[in-house]
């Protein structure tokens, strides 16, 4: 249940909303742990389990051309935002290549802080 489930959570002034791969069990013991407490569930298609292999995946690339810096997750864990330094086509063609719609590859600047 729990992990091939969980996708992500955000918190609101009325309550929360859970992301999850759509579980009967797992939103039944959502709702009964957070008794008394508006809980939305959200259907997404990945959890976050799946985001995470992912996520190291693509920091571990050694590759030419280009650096990733950065690889963040969505609550919904959708499509994982990379960042990268240096030929952004390269990156570009391929990190879709290998991980698809999975991903949206972005330019990073290195800003250097005055000292």
């Amino acid at each position: 249940m729990g992990p091939k489930v969980y996708s992500g959570i955000s918190l609101e002034s009325d309550g929360f909303t859970v992301y999850r791969v759509p579980d009967a069990g797992f939103d039944a013991k959502v709702r009964e742990l957070a008794a008394g407490t508006t809980v939305r569930f959200r259907d997404t298609r990945y959890s976050h389990q799946d985001a995470e292999r992912i996520r190291q995946d693509v920091m571990g690339m050694t590759t030419t051309g280009f650096d990733v810096s950065s690889v963040s997750i969505p609550q919904d864990c959708e499509v994982l935002k990379v960042g990268v330094r240096g030929d952004l086509a390269t990156a570009k063609r391929t990190l879709e290549a290998r991980f698809g719609a999975r991903v949206r590859v972005e330019a990073r600047t290195v800003v250097p802080v005055a000292g």
